[in-house]
């Protein structure tokens, strides 16, 4: 049984201009408590300024109007792609996800990769790809294996976990 791993089916839905506002302002302090997680630790603030993620963030920014990617026949904004990223990041680091910690991602949808992808780096985690068509011993190998505290998965994916 696979049911000791938290899982998510992490769907992205692209809502309305309001819906995002308040997601965005809701999810808008997790750049900042990095930055605040990343000199707390230690590092010397001429080295955060190359952090790969705080120049991630930053690219992310400056291109946010422009069109990120097409998904569904829907053109997903830079903004847009980084809000998501920022919500799955603090969704989570409310699940207790810190540095270092192992999350598996199990989607063959695009989209919702790529932003749990993202929303990964940016709480601290360890992304861990896995084959979406394992079966669910292969899952239980490599769930086992790696460690991981949290699993997002597709729709299909998600009864291998119960």
């Amino acid at each position: 049984m696979l049911s000791k791993w938290r899982s998510v089916g992490f769907v992205s839905s692209l809502r309305s201009n309001k819906a995002r506002a308040r997601e965005s302002a809701a999810c808008n302090s997790l750049a900042t408590s990095f930055v605040r997680r990343l000199a707390s630790e230690g590092e010397p603030p001429q080295q955060m300024a190359h952090h790969f993620l705080q120049d991630l963030l930053t690219r992310l920014a400056t291109h946010a109007p422009r069109p990120a990617l097409l998904y569904n026949d829907h053109t997903c904004t830079y903004a847009e792609l980084a809000a998501a990223a920022k919500c799955c990041a603090a969704w989570l680091q409310s699940q207790r996800v810190d540095n270092g910690d192992r999350v598996a991602l199990v989607t063959p949808n695009k989209l919702p990769f790529l932003i749990g992808h993202l929303g990964v780096l940016l709480s601290g985690g360890v992304p861990l790809p896995l084959n979406p068509r394992f079966t669910r011993e292969e899952l239980r190998y490599f769930l086992t294996d790696s460690g991981a505290k949290v699993v997002i998965a597709g729709p299909d994916q998600q009864p291998l976990l119960a």
